[in-house]
Protein backbone atom coordinates (compact mmCIF):
# COMPACT_ATOMS: atom_id res chain seq x y z
CA UNK A 1 0.00 0.00 0.00
CA UNK A 2 1.17 3.80 -0.58
CA UNK A 3 2.05 5.93 1.58
CA UNK A 4 0.34 9.10 1.80
CA UNK A 5 2.19 11.99 2.85
CA UNK A 6 0.98 15.39 3.66
CA UNK A 7 3.19 18.36 5.38
CA UNK A 8 2.43 21.61 6.16
CA UNK A 9 4.86 24.63 7.51
CA UNK A 10 3.92 27.59 9.56
CA UNK A 11 6.50 30.52 10.47
CA UNK A 12 7.55 30.18 13.69
CA UNK A 13 9.77 32.26 13.73
CA UNK A 14 11.19 34.65 17.28
CA UNK A 15 7.10 34.09 18.07
CA UNK A 16 8.56 31.23 20.13
CA UNK A 17 10.32 33.11 22.45
CA UNK A 18 7.44 35.97 23.09
CA UNK A 19 5.10 33.49 23.73
CA UNK A 20 7.03 31.25 25.90
CA UNK A 21 8.52 34.20 27.73
CA UNK A 22 5.15 35.99 28.15
CA UNK A 23 3.65 32.53 29.89
CA UNK A 24 6.85 31.75 32.26
CA UNK A 25 5.69 36.26 33.26
CA UNK A 26 2.33 34.55 33.63
CA UNK A 27 0.95 38.13 32.12
CA UNK A 28 -2.07 36.30 30.24
CA UNK A 29 -3.11 34.45 33.17
CA UNK A 30 -2.81 37.55 35.31
CA UNK A 31 -5.10 39.70 32.99
CA UNK A 32 -7.27 36.66 32.39
CA UNK A 33 -7.69 36.68 36.19
CA UNK A 34 -8.06 40.26 36.46
CA UNK A 35 -10.71 40.92 33.64
CA UNK A 36 -12.31 37.51 34.11
CA UNK A 37 -12.95 34.89 31.81
CA UNK A 38 -16.03 33.87 29.43
CA UNK A 39 -16.27 29.72 29.41
CA UNK A 40 -17.90 30.23 25.51
CA UNK A 41 -14.58 32.18 24.34
CA UNK A 42 -12.19 30.27 21.90
CA UNK A 43 -9.61 33.03 22.75
CA UNK A 44 -9.52 35.00 26.32
CA UNK A 45 -8.11 38.51 26.51
CA UNK A 46 -5.11 37.34 27.65
CA UNK A 47 -4.40 35.39 24.26
CA UNK A 48 -5.18 38.44 22.56
CA UNK A 49 -3.58 40.45 24.65
CA UNK A 50 -0.36 38.14 24.09
CA UNK A 51 -0.94 37.78 20.22
CA UNK A 52 -1.36 42.14 20.00
CA UNK A 53 1.88 41.79 21.58
CA UNK A 54 3.29 39.29 19.10
CA UNK A 55 2.00 41.55 16.48
CA UNK A 56 4.18 44.50 18.15
CA UNK A 57 7.37 42.38 17.21
CA UNK A 58 6.05 41.35 13.49
CA UNK A 59 8.35 43.99 11.83
CA UNK A 60 5.93 44.35 9.62
CA UNK A 61 3.43 47.05 9.32
CA UNK A 62 0.13 45.29 9.97
CA UNK A 63 -2.13 46.91 12.25
CA UNK A 64 -4.47 45.98 14.62
CA UNK A 65 -7.74 45.48 12.27
CA UNK A 66 -4.96 43.23 10.16
CA UNK A 67 -4.60 40.72 12.90
CA UNK A 68 -5.88 37.68 11.25
CA UNK A 69 -4.10 38.42 7.97
CA UNK A 70 -0.85 38.19 10.86
CA UNK A 71 -1.46 35.14 12.11
CA UNK A 72 -2.38 33.01 9.01
CA UNK A 73 0.70 31.78 8.30
CA UNK A 74 2.20 31.82 12.28
CA UNK A 75 2.36 28.43 14.30
CA UNK A 76 -0.38 29.50 16.39
CA UNK A 77 -1.37 25.98 17.97
CA UNK A 78 2.49 25.87 18.83
CA UNK A 79 2.48 29.38 20.13
CA UNK A 80 -0.89 29.13 21.85
CA UNK A 81 -2.85 26.00 21.84
CA UNK A 82 -4.44 23.76 19.48
CA UNK A 83 -8.23 24.90 17.85
CA UNK A 84 -7.08 28.27 17.96
CA UNK A 85 -6.86 30.04 14.53
CA UNK A 86 -6.10 33.46 13.14
CA UNK A 87 -9.64 34.62 12.62
CA UNK A 88 -10.17 34.61 16.45
CA UNK A 89 -8.45 37.52 16.40
CA UNK A 90 -10.60 39.29 14.26
CA UNK A 91 -11.46 43.16 14.80
CA UNK A 92 -14.48 43.13 16.63
CA UNK A 93 -13.02 40.90 19.50
CA UNK A 94 -9.46 42.79 19.96
CA UNK A 95 -12.34 45.61 19.91
CA UNK A 96 -13.97 43.95 22.81
CA UNK A 97 -10.84 43.37 24.32
CA UNK A 98 -9.74 47.04 24.77
CA UNK A 99 -13.11 47.92 26.02
CA UNK A 100 -12.85 45.24 28.97
CA UNK A 101 -8.91 46.43 29.75
CA UNK A 102 -10.29 49.91 29.68
CA UNK A 103 -13.14 49.35 32.53
CA UNK A 104 -10.82 47.39 34.23
CA UNK A 105 -8.21 50.07 34.40
CA UNK A 106 -5.45 50.66 31.99
CA UNK A 107 -3.55 51.52 34.50
CA UNK A 108 -3.70 49.84 37.32
CA UNK A 109 -3.51 46.76 35.12
CA UNK A 110 -0.19 48.02 33.64
CA UNK A 111 1.08 48.27 37.34
CA UNK A 112 -0.15 44.97 38.91
CA UNK A 113 1.49 43.10 35.42
CA UNK A 114 4.53 45.07 36.28
CA UNK A 115 4.50 44.98 39.79
CA UNK A 116 4.70 41.16 39.59
CA UNK A 117 7.02 41.10 36.90
CA UNK A 118 9.54 42.95 38.20
CA UNK A 119 9.16 40.90 41.77
CA UNK A 120 9.63 37.55 40.12
CA UNK A 121 12.82 38.61 37.81
CA UNK A 122 14.18 40.56 40.87
CA UNK A 123 13.91 44.03 39.16
CA UNK A 124 16.00 46.72 40.71
CA UNK A 125 13.48 49.74 41.86
CA UNK A 126 15.77 52.02 43.49
CA UNK A 127 15.92 54.77 40.62
CA UNK A 128 13.01 55.48 38.39
CA UNK A 129 12.80 57.34 35.85
CA UNK A 130 9.78 59.49 34.28
CA UNK A 131 9.26 61.54 31.30
CA UNK A 132 6.09 61.76 29.09
CA UNK A 133 5.47 61.83 24.93
CA UNK A 134 3.16 62.59 22.77
CA UNK A 135 0.79 60.30 20.36
CA UNK A 136 -0.48 62.36 17.14
CA UNK A 137 -3.33 61.24 15.57
CA UNK A 138 -5.33 61.95 12.88
CA UNK A 139 -8.96 62.48 11.94
CA UNK A 140 -11.27 64.55 13.84
CA UNK A 141 -11.96 63.97 17.39
CA UNK A 142 -14.84 66.36 18.79
CA UNK A 143 -15.06 66.65 22.70
CA UNK A 144 -18.82 66.96 22.59
CA UNK A 145 -19.62 63.88 20.77
CA UNK A 146 -18.06 62.01 22.89
CA UNK A 147 -18.57 60.28 26.94
CA UNK A 148 -17.10 62.18 29.58
CA UNK A 149 -13.92 60.94 30.19
CA UNK A 150 -11.00 62.22 31.90
CA UNK A 151 -8.55 62.00 28.57
CA UNK A 152 -9.21 64.56 26.21
CA UNK A 153 -8.01 64.55 21.96
CA UNK A 154 -6.89 67.90 21.35
CA UNK A 155 -4.18 69.96 20.20
CA UNK A 156 -0.98 70.90 22.62
CA UNK A 157 2.14 71.21 22.36
CA UNK A 158 3.83 68.65 20.37
CA UNK A 159 6.77 66.83 20.84
CA UNK A 160 6.51 65.12 17.78
CA UNK A 161 6.75 68.32 15.96
CA UNK A 162 3.19 67.53 14.77
CA UNK A 163 1.05 70.65 15.45
CA UNK A 164 -1.32 70.29 12.61
CA UNK A 165 -2.46 67.06 14.48
CA UNK A 166 -4.19 66.50 18.07
CA UNK A 167 -2.79 63.88 20.50
CA UNK A 168 -2.66 62.05 23.76
CA UNK A 169 -0.14 62.68 26.14
CA UNK A 170 1.70 59.61 27.59
CA UNK A 171 3.46 59.23 30.97
CA UNK A 172 6.16 56.75 31.63
CA UNK A 173 8.05 55.75 34.33
CA UNK A 174 10.53 52.66 33.71
CA UNK A 175 13.43 51.47 35.98
CA UNK A 176 17.02 52.19 36.07
CA UNK A 177 17.61 48.13 35.92
CA UNK A 178 16.63 47.62 32.06
CA UNK A 179 14.85 49.76 31.27
CA UNK A 180 11.75 48.31 32.64
CA UNK A 181 8.43 50.25 32.28
CA UNK A 182 6.75 50.24 35.85
CA UNK A 183 3.80 52.38 35.27
CA UNK A 184 2.09 54.25 32.05
CA UNK A 185 -0.76 56.77 32.05
CA UNK A 186 -2.46 58.78 29.30
CA UNK A 187 -3.12 62.03 29.68
CA UNK A 188 -5.22 64.97 27.62
CA UNK A 189 -3.22 66.18 24.51
CA UNK A 190 -2.94 69.75 25.94
CA UNK A 191 -1.70 68.11 29.77
CA UNK A 192 1.47 70.21 30.20
CA UNK A 193 4.23 67.98 31.93
CA UNK A 194 4.34 70.46 34.85
CA UNK A 195 0.57 69.12 35.76
CA UNK A 196 1.77 65.81 34.85
CA UNK A 197 4.67 65.78 37.18
CA UNK A 198 2.78 67.19 40.28
CA UNK A 199 -0.05 64.61 40.10
CA UNK A 200 2.52 62.09 39.83
CA UNK A 201 4.65 63.02 42.59
CA UNK A 202 1.72 63.58 45.28
CA UNK A 203 0.67 59.45 44.40
CA UNK A 204 4.17 58.49 44.38
CA UNK A 205 5.03 60.23 48.07
CA UNK A 206 2.42 57.62 49.16
CA UNK A 207 4.36 54.54 47.18
CA UNK A 208 7.93 55.55 48.00
CA UNK A 209 6.42 55.72 51.99
CA UNK A 210 5.01 52.29 52.16
CA UNK A 211 8.45 50.87 50.88
CA UNK A 212 11.40 49.89 53.13
CA UNK A 213 13.92 49.92 50.50
CA UNK A 214 15.72 53.11 48.71
CA UNK A 215 12.78 54.27 46.32
CA UNK A 216 14.46 57.29 44.15
CA UNK A 217 12.92 59.45 41.06
CA UNK A 218 14.46 60.81 38.57
CA UNK A 219 13.20 63.33 36.33
CA UNK A 220 13.69 66.27 33.90
CA UNK A 221 13.99 70.10 35.20
CA UNK A 222 10.09 70.44 34.70
CA UNK A 223 9.61 68.32 37.97
CA UNK A 224 11.12 71.03 39.42
CA UNK A 225 9.04 73.40 40.72
CA UNK A 226 7.67 75.45 43.90
CA UNK A 227 4.09 73.69 42.90
CA UNK A 228 6.01 70.50 43.74
CA UNK A 229 8.65 71.55 46.28
CA UNK A 230 5.94 70.02 49.37
CA UNK A 231 6.15 66.62 47.95
CA UNK A 232 9.39 66.84 46.25
CA UNK A 233 11.16 67.07 50.49
CA UNK A 234 9.47 64.23 51.30
CA UNK A 235 10.93 61.63 48.93
CA UNK A 236 14.15 61.23 47.14
CA UNK A 237 14.76 62.76 43.94
CA UNK A 238 17.14 63.62 41.57
CA UNK A 239 17.03 66.47 38.43
CA UNK A 240 17.83 69.03 36.85
CA UNK A 241 17.55 72.36 38.21
CA UNK A 242 16.01 74.89 35.44
CA UNK A 243 18.09 77.47 34.24
CA UNK A 244 15.90 80.10 34.99
CA UNK A 245 15.95 80.15 38.90
CA UNK A 246 18.11 82.87 39.59
CA UNK A 247 19.84 80.54 42.33
CA UNK A 248 20.96 78.21 39.72
CA UNK A 249 23.07 80.78 37.89
CA UNK A 250 24.68 82.01 40.90
CA UNK A 251 25.66 78.40 42.15
CA UNK A 252 26.92 78.09 38.55
CA UNK A 253 28.82 80.95 38.53
CA UNK A 254 30.17 80.43 41.93
CA UNK A 255 31.44 77.36 40.86
CA UNK A 256 33.56 78.84 38.12
CA UNK A 257 34.83 81.38 39.86
CA UNK A 258 35.89 79.63 42.98
CA UNK A 259 37.91 76.52 40.06
CA UNK A 260 37.32 73.99 43.22
CA UNK A 261 36.19 71.24 41.16
CA UNK A 262 36.58 67.35 41.92
CA UNK A 263 37.34 65.22 38.78
CA UNK A 264 34.93 62.46 38.65
CA UNK A 265 36.34 61.58 35.35
CA UNK A 266 38.10 62.48 32.05
CA UNK A 267 34.57 63.96 30.81
CA UNK A 268 33.17 64.90 34.29
CA UNK A 269 34.00 66.99 36.84
CA UNK A 270 31.82 68.62 39.71
CA UNK A 271 31.74 71.01 42.69
CA UNK A 272 29.10 70.52 45.39
CA UNK A 273 27.18 73.32 47.35
CA UNK A 274 24.21 73.02 49.82
CA UNK A 275 21.21 75.07 49.58
CA UNK A 276 17.99 75.90 51.04
CA UNK A 277 15.50 76.81 48.33
CA UNK A 278 11.73 76.23 48.42
CA UNK A 279 12.36 75.50 51.65
CA UNK A 280 13.73 72.63 52.42
CA UNK A 281 17.66 71.46 52.11
CA UNK A 282 19.41 70.28 49.16
CA UNK A 283 22.66 69.44 47.63
CA UNK A 284 22.89 71.16 43.98
CA UNK A 285 26.01 69.79 42.54
CA UNK A 286 27.37 72.07 39.37
CA UNK A 287 28.65 69.49 36.39
CA UNK A 288 31.27 70.41 33.83
CA UNK A 289 30.98 68.47 30.88
CA UNK A 290 34.38 68.27 28.36
CA UNK A 291 31.41 67.59 26.00
CA UNK A 292 29.52 70.35 26.69
CA UNK A 293 32.64 72.59 26.35
CA UNK A 294 33.09 71.55 23.47
CA UNK A 295 29.52 72.41 21.71
CA UNK A 296 29.44 75.69 23.90
CA UNK A 297 32.63 76.73 21.99
CA UNK A 298 31.28 76.48 18.30
CA UNK A 299 27.84 77.72 19.43
CA UNK A 300 29.15 80.96 20.86
CA UNK A 301 31.50 80.92 18.06
CA UNK A 302 28.41 81.47 15.81
CA UNK A 303 26.87 83.60 18.60
CA UNK A 304 29.36 85.92 18.51
CA UNK A 305 30.05 86.23 14.65
CA UNK A 306 26.01 87.26 13.84
CA UNK A 307 26.39 89.69 16.72
CA UNK A 308 29.26 91.25 15.23
CA UNK A 309 27.45 91.52 11.70
CA UNK A 310 24.37 92.81 13.27
CA UNK A 311 26.27 95.43 15.38
CA UNK A 312 28.86 96.21 12.32
CA UNK A 313 25.09 97.30 10.84
CA UNK A 314 23.99 99.65 13.28
CA UNK A 315 27.27 101.63 13.47
CA UNK A 316 27.33 102.08 10.08
CA UNK A 317 23.63 103.71 10.32
CA UNK A 318 24.70 105.72 13.52
CA UNK A 319 28.11 107.05 11.70
CA UNK A 320 25.24 108.55 9.25
CA UNK A 321 23.02 110.01 11.70
CA UNK A 322 23.67 113.51 13.07
CA UNK A 323 22.76 114.57 16.13
CA UNK A 324 22.19 118.09 17.79
CA UNK A 325 24.94 117.65 20.65
CA UNK A 326 27.06 115.65 22.12
CA UNK A 327 25.37 114.09 25.23
CA UNK A 328 22.80 112.78 22.63
CA UNK A 329 25.66 111.38 20.37
CA UNK A 330 27.37 109.59 23.22
CA UNK A 331 23.32 108.33 24.41
CA UNK A 332 22.95 106.86 20.73
CA UNK A 333 26.17 104.91 20.75
CA UNK A 334 25.95 103.87 24.55
CA UNK A 335 22.36 102.54 24.06
CA UNK A 336 24.09 100.36 21.22
CA UNK A 337 26.37 99.40 23.51
CA UNK A 338 25.09 98.32 26.61
CA UNK A 339 22.98 95.71 24.87
CA UNK A 340 26.11 93.48 23.72
CA UNK A 341 26.97 90.63 25.32
CA UNK A 342 30.19 89.53 24.04
CA UNK A 343 30.97 92.92 22.06
CA UNK A 344 32.91 95.98 23.72
CA UNK A 345 32.07 99.53 21.89
CA UNK A 346 34.80 102.59 22.08
CA UNK A 347 33.87 105.80 21.13
CA UNK A 348 36.55 106.34 18.02
CA UNK A 349 35.68 110.15 16.92
CA UNK A 350 33.31 112.94 17.88
CA UNK A 351 33.18 115.01 14.78
CA UNK A 352 31.51 118.77 14.96
CA UNK A 353 29.60 120.10 11.74
CA UNK A 354 28.77 123.33 10.65
CA UNK A 355 25.18 124.64 9.42
CA UNK A 356 24.16 127.46 7.85
CA UNK A 357 21.24 129.34 7.42
CA UNK A 358 20.80 129.88 3.62
CA UNK A 359 21.95 127.37 1.20
CA UNK A 360 25.06 127.67 -1.16
CA UNK A 361 28.24 129.09 -0.42
CA UNK A 362 28.62 130.93 2.97
CA UNK A 363 30.35 134.71 3.09
CA UNK A 364 33.26 135.10 4.53
CA UNK A 365 32.28 136.56 7.71
CA UNK A 366 29.07 134.42 8.25
CA UNK A 367 29.23 132.58 10.96
CA UNK A 368 27.41 128.78 11.86
CA UNK A 369 23.26 128.92 12.27
CA UNK A 370 23.37 126.11 14.08
CA UNK A 371 25.89 122.77 15.11
CA UNK A 372 25.53 118.71 14.65
CA UNK A 373 27.22 116.02 15.61
CA UNK A 374 28.39 112.89 14.18
CA UNK A 375 29.46 109.95 16.45
CA UNK A 376 32.07 106.65 15.45
CA UNK A 377 32.15 103.51 17.27
CA UNK A 378 34.27 100.46 17.11
CA UNK A 379 33.75 97.24 18.19
CA UNK A 380 35.95 94.61 19.91
CA UNK A 381 35.38 91.31 21.11
CA UNK A 382 35.12 91.08 24.92
CA UNK A 383 36.97 87.63 25.29
CA UNK A 384 36.26 87.56 29.08
CA UNK A 385 32.68 87.79 28.59
CA UNK A 386 33.07 85.03 25.63
CA UNK A 387 35.05 82.62 27.69
CA UNK A 388 32.38 83.38 30.73
CA UNK A 389 29.58 82.16 28.45
CA UNK A 390 31.33 79.36 26.96
CA UNK A 391 32.31 78.01 30.96
CA UNK A 392 28.20 78.85 31.84
CA UNK A 393 26.88 76.37 28.93
CA UNK A 394 29.63 73.94 29.97
CA UNK A 395 28.26 73.02 33.35
CA UNK A 396 24.37 72.35 34.46
CA UNK A 397 23.17 72.13 38.46
CA UNK A 398 22.09 68.55 39.43
CA UNK A 399 19.44 69.11 42.80
CA UNK A 400 19.15 65.94 45.09
CA UNK A 401 17.99 65.62 48.89
CA UNK A 402 20.24 62.66 49.22
CA UNK A 403 23.13 62.48 51.55
CA UNK A 404 26.80 62.14 50.64
CA UNK A 405 26.59 59.11 52.66
CA UNK A 406 23.39 57.63 50.08
CA UNK A 407 25.13 58.87 46.78
CA UNK A 408 28.38 60.57 45.82
CA UNK A 409 28.50 63.13 43.42
CA UNK A 410 29.48 60.53 40.50
CA UNK A 411 26.57 58.45 41.66
CA UNK A 412 23.75 61.44 41.75
CA UNK A 413 25.80 61.91 38.03
CA UNK A 414 25.12 58.82 36.76
CA UNK A 415 22.02 57.89 37.58
CA UNK A 416 20.66 61.11 35.90
CA UNK A 417 22.46 60.05 32.40
CA UNK A 418 20.25 57.00 32.57
CA UNK A 419 17.21 59.12 32.16
CA UNK A 420 17.95 57.64 28.37
CA UNK A 421 16.46 54.68 29.65
CA UNK A 422 12.74 56.10 29.76
CA UNK A 423 13.80 58.09 26.63
CA UNK A 424 15.03 54.65 24.68
CA UNK A 425 11.59 53.67 25.80
CA UNK A 426 9.43 56.43 24.21
CA UNK A 427 11.90 55.56 20.80
CA UNK A 428 10.66 52.22 21.08
CA UNK A 429 7.11 53.04 20.84
CA UNK A 430 7.47 55.04 18.13
CA UNK A 431 10.12 52.97 16.09
CA UNK A 432 8.34 53.20 12.18
CA UNK A 433 8.38 49.52 12.60
CA UNK A 434 6.11 49.20 15.81
CA UNK A 435 2.69 48.79 14.48
CA UNK A 436 0.47 51.05 16.51
CA UNK A 437 2.91 53.97 15.95
CA UNK A 438 -0.21 56.07 14.58
CA UNK A 439 -2.97 55.87 16.35
CA UNK A 440 -6.29 54.97 14.30
CA UNK A 441 -8.60 54.18 17.07
CA UNK A 442 -11.73 56.84 17.09
CA UNK A 443 -12.97 55.70 20.91
CA UNK A 444 -10.81 57.11 23.23
CA UNK A 445 -10.63 54.64 26.23
CA UNK A 446 -9.76 51.97 23.41
CA UNK A 447 -6.52 54.44 22.49
CA UNK A 448 -5.68 54.05 26.12
CA UNK A 449 -5.95 50.44 26.40
CA UNK A 450 -4.05 50.31 23.31
CA UNK A 451 -1.07 52.49 24.30
CA UNK A 452 -0.94 50.31 27.86
CA UNK A 453 -0.67 47.48 25.56
CA UNK A 454 1.71 48.94 23.54
CA UNK A 455 3.81 49.63 26.87
CA UNK A 456 3.04 46.20 27.60
CA UNK A 457 4.60 45.39 24.40
CA UNK A 458 8.28 47.38 25.94
CA UNK A 459 7.78 45.62 29.16
CA UNK A 460 8.11 42.04 27.41
CA UNK A 461 11.35 43.31 25.21
CA UNK A 462 13.24 44.73 28.09
CA UNK A 463 12.61 41.73 30.46
CA UNK A 464 13.90 39.34 27.96
CA UNK A 465 16.26 41.61 26.66
CA UNK A 466 17.94 42.00 30.39
CA UNK A 467 17.57 38.55 30.86
CA UNK A 468 19.28 37.54 27.41
CA UNK A 469 22.18 40.06 28.36
CA UNK A 470 22.17 38.34 32.04
CA UNK A 471 22.75 35.06 30.88
CA UNK A 472 25.31 36.25 28.55
CA UNK A 473 26.94 37.68 31.40
CA UNK A 474 26.83 34.71 33.36
CA UNK A 475 28.13 32.31 30.97
CA UNK A 476 31.04 34.52 29.78
CA UNK A 477 29.71 33.99 26.23
CA UNK A 478 28.55 36.76 23.35
CA UNK A 479 27.19 36.99 20.12
CA UNK A 480 27.48 38.83 16.75
CA UNK A 481 25.79 41.97 16.18
CA UNK A 482 24.84 43.64 13.15
CA UNK A 483 28.83 43.84 11.63
CA UNK A 484 29.61 40.29 12.93
CA UNK A 485 31.08 41.77 16.04
CA UNK A 486 30.95 39.56 18.82
CA UNK A 487 29.22 41.59 21.77
CA UNK A 488 27.93 40.38 25.23
CA UNK A 489 25.21 43.33 24.84
CA UNK A 490 23.47 42.56 21.92
CA UNK A 491 19.88 44.11 21.16
CA UNK A 492 16.72 42.01 21.75
CA UNK A 493 15.36 43.50 18.21
CA UNK A 494 18.52 41.85 16.48
CA UNK A 495 18.39 38.87 17.88
CA UNK A 496 14.72 38.51 16.71
CA UNK A 497 15.37 39.32 13.34
CA UNK A 498 18.64 36.79 13.69
CA UNK A 499 15.81 34.01 14.69
CA UNK A 500 13.53 35.00 11.44
CA UNK A 501 13.15 32.28 8.94
CA UNK A 502 12.26 29.23 11.54
CA UNK A 503 9.28 26.88 10.59
CA UNK A 504 6.89 24.46 12.11
CA UNK A 505 6.38 21.85 9.91
CA UNK A 506 3.33 19.35 10.78
CA UNK A 507 3.90 16.03 8.55
CA UNK A 508 0.83 13.35 8.06
CA UNK A 509 1.82 9.89 6.75
CA UNK A 510 -0.98 7.97 6.71
CA UNK A 511 -3.05 9.66 9.60
CA UNK A 512 -0.24 9.74 12.00
CA UNK A 513 0.83 13.51 12.82
CA UNK A 514 4.32 14.36 13.65
CA UNK A 515 5.81 18.19 14.10
CA UNK A 516 9.13 19.17 13.02
CA UNK A 517 10.56 22.59 13.55
CA UNK A 518 13.40 23.48 10.60
CA UNK A 519 15.99 25.72 9.69
CA UNK A 520 17.90 25.29 13.13
CA UNK A 521 20.90 26.29 12.61
CA UNK A 522 24.12 26.34 15.29
CA UNK A 523 23.37 29.59 15.90
CA UNK A 524 19.93 29.52 16.68
CA UNK A 525 20.22 27.09 18.65
CA UNK A 526 22.70 28.73 20.67
CA UNK A 527 20.24 31.30 20.94
CA UNK A 528 17.06 29.49 21.91
CA UNK A 529 19.44 27.38 24.73
CA UNK A 530 20.19 30.60 26.12
CA UNK A 531 16.35 31.76 27.12
CA UNK A 532 15.94 28.11 28.66
CA UNK A 533 14.59 25.34 28.51
CA UNK A 534 10.87 26.75 28.29
CA UNK A 535 11.96 28.40 25.29
CA UNK A 536 14.03 25.38 23.90
CA UNK A 537 10.43 23.23 24.50
CA UNK A 538 8.85 25.48 21.89
CA UNK A 539 11.48 25.07 18.95
CA UNK A 540 11.65 21.44 20.13
CA UNK A 541 15.59 21.11 21.13
CA UNK A 542 16.57 19.07 23.72
CA UNK A 543 19.09 19.65 26.37
CA UNK A 544 20.63 16.36 26.77
CA UNK A 545 23.80 17.22 26.92
CA UNK A 546 23.82 20.57 26.87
Amino acid sequence: MDNKLEAQGKSLDHFGVIASEMKRLKIPEMIDQAVGVNSQELVTTGDCVMGMVMNCFGFLDYPLMLMPEFFEDKALSCLFREGVDADNFNRHKLGRVLDRISNYGCEKLFSELSFSVCMNEGIGLAFQHCDTTTFSLTGEYLVEDMDVQEVVITRGYSKDQRRDCKQVVQELIVSQDGGVPLLTKSWSGNASDSKIFQARIRELVRIFKKSNELRCLIADSKLYSKENAEYLSQINFITRIPSTIKLEGDVRDKAIQQDSWIEINENYKAAEYSVVHYGFAQRWIVIYSTHAYNRAVKSVAREVKKKEEEIQKKLFHLQAKRFSCEEDARKALNFIAKKQRYHTITEVALKKHKHHAKRGRPTKNEGASKFTFQIVGKATINQEAVDLSIQRRSCFVLGTNMGREELSCEGVLNAYKQQDKVEKGFAFLKSPSFFASSLFLKNTPRIQALIMIMTLALLVYSVVQRKLRMRLKEKNDTLPNQIKKQTATPTLRWIFQMLQGINYITIRINGVVKTIVDNITDLRRKIILIFGAEVAKIYKISLVGV
